[in-house]
């Protein structure tokens, strides 16, 4: 069997949501070790998206890995929960950045600055030699940089793509791209 192009990297997936799980998926697929962290305090939203798992008599499964949206997006992937609100919980995540080759969230920076996972931090006490991907739907910087949101359904209204559609006598339209999300 050939070898995958990512294989022998180790990945530390911080990340939750949208983007960032489809982006640890896709280095997973070519090879690298993903070591998913997830927040013990605050599950992953994914967990709650449709559709679900289904029992023999029709109805839903319940529970925390009944998701097809996330099971889609973590399949084959390490998996651990830390709560990263704790000092205990930083240094085990540091010590899984230290033993990887590239660390990723979509986390806002307000919370990437509470959890101590900042570039400069990571790089000076734990692995300066990581390579590392921060992708909240905001970006890093301007007034909406603490903003949460997934998807056109969030970033539509910020942009004034909503005003644009639809008639003036009407509401305006509800657009759907999830595009924004994926390629922050």
């Amino acid at each position: 069997m050939s070898k995958r192009p990512l294989e022998g990297l180790r990945v530390a997936d911080f990340s939750w949501f949208g983007a960032g799980p489809i982006a640890a998926n896709t280095l997973c697929h070519f090879g690298a070790e993903v070591v998913r962290i997830e927040s013990e305090t605050k599950v992953d939203g994914i967990r709650m998206v449709h559709p679900f798992a289904m029992n023999p008599d029709g109805t839903f499964k319940s529970g925390y890995n009944v998701s097809g949206y996330f099971n889609n997006y973590n399949t084959g992937k390490l998996s651990m929960s830390l709560n990263l609100n704790t000092e205990k919980g930083q240094e085990i995540g540091y010590r899984i950045i230290e033993k990887s080759d590239f660390f990723l969230t979509n986390f806002t920076p307000r919370v990437v600055d509470k959890w101590n996972l900042r570039y400069d931090q990571i790089t000076k006490k734990v692995n300066p030699s990581i390579i590392a991907a921060y992708a909240p739907m905001q970006g890093l910087e301007g007034p909406h940089r603490d903003f949460l949101g997934f998807g056109g359904g969030a970033l539509t209204p910020v942009t004034g793509i909503s005003e644009m559609s639809g008639f003036p006598e009407s509401p305006t339209l509800r657009h759907r791209d999830e595009l924004p999300g994926l390629c922050h």
